[in-house]
């Protein structure tokens, strides 16, 4: 009887010990992932990043679950810019190396304890995860975190991006596609008139033209218009009229489409809820046409 009390205090004890290490830690963690964020963010960001943000998930395969980082640099306007793998798995070391480090300064003052294995494991898997996010919560935190084109800054890189590209000239385009992470234009080619080219934007470069094949020649002529006349310094701001006028309570901005309808520059921007989506039409001028 007397041994079975013993055990169990033993357990009881080790269990105790066990889960202040691990609070311990994981507030050690917790003071030092922010520091170690600052200390980062300099050398992989750009030099407008207000915040690195780190997003840990976990993805079932057929041997089981894995677990990967991305780490995002944030902007003044909430867009986010993707750091590179290197750069990711370079901080994710660095927060773990810290996070050790941490536990076994706890360790050593603690003194050698059974439950120091069971503290380790919930430090690492638990209490250095604070300060990342999940991508549920990055989403909901930061709508255009995934990509800085939504912002002021970054749509006006859009347009240098593709002027760079094509030519410092007029640049006509049948259409103009805007999302977070990505922008697509079908331009003209102001050296063969006759030719047309798709090309995509993303992680601030454009990439190589792509011809369009069988082009009705005449339909299309009737389309183009000057990429230069849309209002790519107001972007955040025609996001904010079609919100206001799509109402749509948890709605936000999926994509904007661009093109010539009517004589006149339309903007289509996709609304999208959790219950209910909208296309909201705008105008050059951010003027409400319609809503669907």
């Amino acid at each position: 009887m007397a041994a079975k009390l013993k055990l169990k205090s033993m357990l009881i004890g080790m269990f105790v010990v066990s889960s202040f290490c691990a609070l311990m830690g994981a507030s050690a963690c917790a003071a030092i992932f922010p520091a170690t964020m600052r200390f980062a963010a300099p050398m992989v960001c750009p030099a407008d990043t207000v915040k690195a943000v780190v997003i840990v998930s976990t993805h079932s395969t057929g041997r089981g679950t894995s677990t990967s980082g991305q780490m995002y640099c944030m902007d003044r306007e909430g867009g986010g810019h993707k750091a590179g793998t290197l750069a990711t798995l370079g901080t994710l070391f660095w927060m773990y190396l810290l996070g050790l480090m941490a536990l076994s300064g706890l360790l050593i003052t603690v003194g050698r304890l059974r439950g120091a294995g069971a503290a380790a494991m919930l430090l690492l898997i638990g209490g250095c995860s604070i300060g990342t996010m999940s991508n549920s919560e990055f989403d909901k935190q930061y709508p255009y975190g995934r990509g800085a084109i939504f912002t002021h800054a970054g749509a006006k890189d859009v347009q240098l991006r593709f002027h760079a590209k094509i030519g410092a000239g007029a640049i006509k385009v049948t259409s103009l596609n805007l999302a977070p992470e990505y922008a697509n234009i079908e331009a003209q080619d102001p050296q063969h008139p006759e030719n047309f080219d798709d090309y995509d934007y993303r992680d601030g470069a454009v990439g190589k033209p792509r011809p369009e094949k069988n082009v009705d020649l005449e339909r299309v002529r009737q389309d183009l218009f000057d990429l230069d006349a849309v209002p790519f310094d107001r972007v955040p701001e025609a996001i904010a009229a079609a919100l206001a006028a799509a109402k749509i309570d948890d709605g936000r901005a999926k994509s904007i489409y661009v093109r010539r309808r009517d004589e006149q520059l339309r903007l289509s921007v996709t609304i999208d809820g959790t219950r209910k989506n909208a296309t909201v039409e705008l105008d050059a001028d951010l003027h409400v046409i319609e809503v669907n």
